[in-house]
């Protein structure tokens, strides 16, 4: 497993919210502390327990930095994320290669490719407006820390601030799929929900390889 503080010093850098962080120090009470460069403002950010299961698998960072551009910083405007899509020569998905994500629902995708790693990006329409980006990787990993971080400071450099509250995690079973459900709400200083952000891991039954998929969703379907 990679240090804490050096994990979590790699993903402040690398996710590109803005303002820049270094961090203080933490992971004691399920928590980092961090501060914007340049001020004396320190954002404590809630993290979920590390379950030892490895932080550096091969294409989560990617996952992470597209999920970070695509859905962080452009959507919900969805023009703006198909004219990046679009700037970074990415193949648009066929409507049938989109209803294999979204089955039924209305919406777009994009074949993402970043050094080797292949992904694939959707937006879904609404009513149940999300933003998504999921992968196939080599083995499980520890997402929870992974998301968490550029999540929080996103969320914390957002006018006015917002706040990530980390939901329990939860492994589900249906039709013979086993998923991991690490689940995050958007808090608003009124202490209500704004939006909903999950990571997810689906199993396959004799394969160590999994897909990873994270979302960020406006409306309330997690799928």
């Amino acid at each position: 497993m990679v240090p804490l503080i050096l994990m979590v010093a790699s993903l402040a850098a690398g996710c590109g919210v803005h303002p820049p962080a270094e961090i203080l120090g933490g992971g004691e009470g399920g928590a980092i502390v961090v501060t914007a460069e340049g001020t004396s403002q320190s954002i404590r950010i809630p993290v979920p327990a590390q379950n030892g299961k490895p932080t550096d698998v091969k294409g989560v960072a990617e996952l992470i930095r597209v999920f970070d551009d695509m859905c962080l910083n452009s959507f919900p405007d969805d023009g703006a994320v198909a004219a990046k899509a679009q700037a970074a020569g990415y193949a648009a998905l066929t409507d049938a290669q989109v209803r294999v994500f979204l089955h039924s629902d209305p919406g777009r995708g994009w074949d993402v490719r970043v050094k080797d790693q292949v992904m694939a990006l959707t937006i879904e329409l609404p009513p149940f407006h999300s933003c998504a980006v999921r992968s196939m990787l080599p083995t499980d990993a520890d997402v929870g820390w992974a998301t968490a971080i550029p999540l929080g400071l996103w969320a914390a450099s957002r006018t006015p601030v917002q706040t990530v509250l980390v939901l329990p995690f939860r492994t589900i079973t249906a039709n013979g799929v086993v998923q991991d459900d690490q689940g995050y709400i958007l808090i608003g200083p009124n202490k209500k929900k704004v939006e909903v952000f999950g990571a997810y891991i689906q199993h396959f039954a004799n394969s160590p390889q999994v897909e990873l998929r994270f979302v960020r969703m406006r409306g309330d379907d997690p799928r």
